[in-house]
């Protein structure tokens, strides 16, 4: 069997860039932590000197021989000898990436020898085994993302100037200019829910939104819980043809809408879009495609419909627990790889029961960590739907209740129900 992978040298050289300017700790901390030490004396080593910096003591040779002695280690030798080779403080940074890199293999050795012990096991059901070997996996690809204090310089030169920041923050066309007057658009890392009771037409928006992103070259990453690939596409042809689509369905399209829907079709297969139908898609399986989109792909968006009905990566008693943590993981996720995210979102029968049931924050379903989570918080309403006999049949109102950088407010749109289409109220969307 090979021995697990140890950056002996580095983790020599990162104690005795410590001995030489013990100023260099903080640096370390900020990286690695104790247990990403290989070696058991190099870890009894650091482990006596964060002792040592915590009393406020200096970090000497002798401090840390005489500390090593006092918990039964006579590392005297070992110690003084750190120094030898004089390792460089101007190579820290490498030397804590070596240590880091092979304490995430070690991790992802030993994970992958629990799995193979659990999958063995076949009184252990399957289900049990691929949870686990999710939680591994994340457990390690988790780590080694340690923070660190940065200044505004490095910020600002890191992003390419204030111009170049204030440019990234401007967000990507919705393809609804008074919806975009509101939100500033789809910003990278942002979560945007889009809630709404049944029939508000949450999918048929973000199905929109999702095929004018890809028409602007963009891939878009679609995770369907409720219905198949073969009905969303169905969907967004017949909204693009403007075609009914209930006839489209049962094939009565006259022979000038089988045109609309030829050219619709055609123009749909040219997009970048990825449709994935797994019922019970877990928040680890979006993250891990929506990854592998990013790396071979220009990844623009990624649609989940809807959150409800996303399995947990791990069951849990109480189903608010299970729900905050798949919008946290989502939210991770967005943040991580820069995308936008369009999460649509149920809510409560609460809203029936009032006199005005224009959507609320409160209204959302199940947990309030979704309202935490999210960036922006778009409502989706229509008249109709509670009084058919209402003049304006076509009105729709998307209500932004919440806007962590922008403000809140609605925006007037037309829902032509027949073909599962938005419009905005001008008539002139952005093409």
């Amino acid at each position: 069997m090979n021995p697990l992978p140890v950056a002996v040298e580095a983790e020599r050289y990162l104690l005795g860039c410590i001995l030489i300017d013990q100023d260099a700790l903080a640096e370390v901390l900020g990286h690695v932590e104790v247990s990403d030490f290989g070696v058991s004396d190099h870890r009894s080593i650091l482990a006596r000197i964060v002792e040592l910096s915590d009393a406020g003591r200096r970090i000497e040779p002798l401090a840390v021989v005489e500390a090593c002695k006092a918990h039964g280690d006579d590392l005297r030798a070992y110690v003084v000898g750190l120094t030898d080779g004089m390792p460089r403080l101007s190579n820290l940074e490498s030397y804590t990436e070596a240590v880091k890199v092979a304490s995430r293999r070690r991790q992802l050795i030993r994970s992958a020898a629990k799995v193979q012990t659990l999958a063995s096991d076949e009184s252990t059901p399957l289900e049990d085994v691929i949870s686990e070997s999710q939680k591994a996996i994340l457990a390690v690809t988790s780590t080694g993302h340690r923070g660190r204090l940065v200044t505004a310089q490095e910020i600002i030169e890191t992003a390419g100037g204030h111009e170049a920041m204030m440019a990234a923050s401007i967000g990507q066309p919705s393809g609804f200019p008074d919806i975009d007057r509101l939100s500033g658009g789809l910003k990278p890392g942002e979560v945007i829910v889009v809630a709404g009771r049944p029939a508000m037409g949450k999918t048929a928006l973000a199905l929109s939104l999702a095929a004018y992103s890809a028409r602007r070259d963009n891939a878009v990453g679609i995770f369907s819980l409720e219905m198949s690939k073969e009905s969303l596409l169905s969907r967004m042809i017949c909204a693009q043809a403007n075609v009914n689509l209930a006839e489209y369905q049962r094939g009565l399209v006259s022979a000038e809408d089988r045109e609309r829907v030829a050219r619709a079709a055609e123009a749909i297969k040219k997009l970048q879009l990825r449709i994935d139908d797994y019922a019970t898609v877990n928040p680890l399986e979006v993250v891990a495609k929506a990854r592998a989109m990013k790396t071979t792909d220009d990844l623009g968006l990624i649609v989940i419909d809807y959150l409800q009905l996303m399995a947990p990566a791990t069951k849990q008693d109480n189903r608010n627990l299970e729900l905050a943590s798949v919008s946290r993981a989502i939210k991770l996720m967005a943040i991580e790889l820069q995308i936008p995210v369009l999460l649509l979102s149920q809510l409560s029968r609460g809203v029936e029961q009032r006199g005005d049931k224009r959507p609320l924050l409160s209204d959302l379903r199940d947990s309030g960590s979704i309202e935490q989570d999210a960036d922006q918080v778009w409502m989706l309403y229509r008249e109709v739907v509670y009084n058919p006999q209402t003049p304006d049949g076509l009105a729709a109102e998307l209500i932004v209740r919440k806007n962590r950088n922008g403000p809140t407010g609605s925006a007037d749109l037309l829902f032509f129900r027949e073909a599962t289409r938005f419009q905005s109220v001008s008539g002139r969307d952005e093409e």
